[in-house]
């Protein structure tokens, strides 16, 4: 290595210097400092193909941040995903028609809860275990609407926020695999996308490089000529 530098002529170690001193700090910089944000709808497209590969229970939306209204979301590392324990019930009218003649005779939520466990055998112990009070456990019971999970995920080094809405009825192991995969999903697209304009500004930075090393050799050229 030392002969091969010895050897080099003045524009050439003018050359070596430039491209060692200037260039590749420049080159290392735009490679280590990208801060291009990707759009959540092409994430969106790709959480939609995997849904469907794996046949999840849960429909999975993704928003940028600004999109939505942020203080009904959380931060991911804070999500709850134990399922709030509400039972699914088959005979939802009827039970429906005996909670709202039951609140309009006065009784309270806490009693209703009771008297269906004892009279109808609707287990709601996991609900209560889970903290969920009994008057959203009757409003549950009678919407029998699905879980919606609402969190933030960060990605790219922590530097892009998203805003993710879960929807389903599956087990709190599925909605943490659920969780796990739509991070999972979104880092790729950093990554790759990372990968993809690293080689890109190599590729400038290469161009540059011979660009320069041309324009040095023909002017060393032209220079000589008009020496002799």
């Amino acid at each position: 290595m030392k002969n091969i530098l010895t050897n080099l002529n003045g524009w050439q170690r003018l050359f070596f210097v430039v491209i060692l001193l200037i260039q590749l700090p420049i080159t290392i910089f735009a490679i280590t400092e990208q801060k291009e944000y990707i759009d959540a709808k092409f994430i969106a497209a790709k959480l939609k193909s995997l849904n469907e590969k794996e046949s999840s229970p849960y429909n999975v939306e993704i928003f940028n941040l600004w999109e939505v209204s942020q203080t009904t979301y959380i931060p991911l590392t804070d999500l709850n995903v134990e399922i709030n324990g509400i039972p699914k019930v088959e005979n939802k009218n009827e039970i429906e028609s005996k909670i709202a003649d039951a609140r309009k005779s006065g009784y309270t939520d806490k009693e209703i809860v009771e008297y269906l466990n004892n009279e109808w055998k609707i287990d709601t112990s996991k609900a209560k275990k889970l903290g969920v009070n009994d008057t959203v456990i009757l409003n549950k019971i009678i919407a029998q609407s699905q879980n919606i999970f609402r969190f933030i995920i960060n990605v790219g080094n922590n530097q892009n926020k998203y805003a993710v809405a879960v929807e389903g009825s599956g087990t709190s192991e599925q909605l943490r695999e659920t969780a796990s995969n739509i991070h999972n999903v979104a880092e790729d697209f950093y990554k790759i996308n990372f990968i993809k304009n690293s080689v890109f500004i190599l590729a400038i930075s290469a161009l540059i490089s011979l660009v320069v090393y041309i324009a040095g050799y023909a002017f060393g050229w032209v220079y000589n000529g008009f020496r002799k």
